[in-house]
């Protein structure tokens, strides 16, 4: 079934009609799995790879994009950059307390972004940013599964994820477009 969605969400971002690249709508999924919220996600980009991973991999960068990231700090970094383990706290809702967890993260510039849970308020966290470069403009396709554990109901985080990931990707796209709308390839 994650295949499914997967495959339904390239589908559905290579044939999205629209008039112009700022016009496309991305393209979010959102399901169970078990205990686990699954979600597929995906936008077209008016910039290169290099351009969109540089925003992807960096903390500062993050706070912009992702509405309910509160606070990101790299606590190690490999020497020669190919992965970092970060520390975030997220907050979804006033009446909730705020998540806190740290991530391993695996750069494979410009292509990849993988992510996951070591510790932390999650019982687990993975993800997935992939960057495939068609044209002179660039697909980013993200993949998350999430397991809040018993403290939030999956309802609230399935709710949470459907609200923040097109925000998320309009940010990324708005923040993609205007760092370098000159170098679209």
């Amino acid at each position: 079934m994650r295949l499914t969605l997967c495959i339904l969400c390239l589908m559905l971002a290579m044939l999205a009609p629209g008039t112009g690249h700022a016009q496309e709508a991305p393209v979010v999924v959102v399901g169970d799995a078990g205990p686990s919220i699954n979600a597929h996600a995906s936008i077209r980009i008016h910039a290169s790879r290099g351009t969109i991973w540089a925003i992807l991999s960096s903390c500062s960068e993050a706070l912009k994009i992702v509405p309910s990231l509160k606070g990101c700090n790299v606590l190690e970094r490999a020497p020669d950059g190919s992965w970092e383990r970060i520390w975030q706290s997220m907050e979804y809702f006033r009446f909730l307390p705020g998540v806190k967890f740290e991530v391993n993260v695996n750069y494979q510039p410009p292509a990849s972004v993988t992510f996951e849970r070591v510790s932390g308020a999650l019982v687990s966290l993975r993800g997935t940013w992939i960057l495939q470069s068609e044209g002179g403009d660039t697909i980013a396709h993200y993949e998350v599964a999430v397991e809040p554990g018993l403290w939030v109901p999956n309802w609230i985080v399935r709710a949470a994820l459907k609200h923040d990931l097109p925000k998320m990707l309009q940010a990324l796209r708005s923040e993609a477009e205007s760092t370098h709308p000159e170098n679209p390839g």
